[in-house]
């Protein structure tokens, strides 16, 4: 117990000598675009238009139900 206490003491002491950097909401943005972070708005679902067999472009919805992901990717 005397290692756990002395551990979160120093760790505590170096925290307050150096307080890690604040990131802005514009920085978080930018680095979770980095990453790979789409908007919901950004990304278009491709579906059969029932009338002509037209491909036609539409937003995601956040429900999944135009998705069909069975894991099958042979296509048959």
């Amino acid at each position: 117990m005397l290692g756990l206490g002395l551990g979160l003491s120093i760790a505590s002491l170096l925290l307050l000598l150096w307080p890690p950097e604040r990131m802005t909401d514009y920085q978080i943005e930018k680095k979770a675009r980095e990453m790979g972070m789409v908007y919901k708005q950004e990304v278009l679902v491709f579906k059969d238009d029932l009338t002509g067999g037209n491909i036609t472009g539409e937003t995601a919805e956040v429900t999944g139900e135009d998705n069909d992901f069975s894991g099958d990717e042979t296509g048959d």
